[in-house]
């Protein structure tokens, strides 16, 4: 588990900005890794959060698309639908 804080954004257009959470990666044949997490709904977002895809921008550098699996009032669950590039 890896805390993470970022961007998400929507057709390049920043939707929720500074979002804090974690991702999880799970190891895979020939050396691949999936990756998911989720992050908190900023209580000021006061928007809707579609199933996706965004793109999840780390404030480290890396990113990568992501598709939202679960959406709660407080918290939404995504998983990465390629790799998390950057860094």
């Amino acid at each position: 588990m890896e805390h993470f804080r970022g961007n998400i954004l929507d057709n390049n257009q920043v939707l929720l900005e500074d979002v804090e959470g974690v991702l999880y990666f799970t190891a895979l044949p020939g050396g691949w890794r999936t990756w998911e997490g989720s992050f908190a709904v900023p209580a000021y977002a006061g928007i809707e959060i579609g199933d996706g895809p965004y793109r999840l921008e780390l404030e480290d550098g890396r990113g990568g698309e992501i598709v939202i699996m679960r959406k709660g009032a407080e918290a939404v669950a995504f998983k990465g639908t390629g790799l998390l590039e950057g860094h």
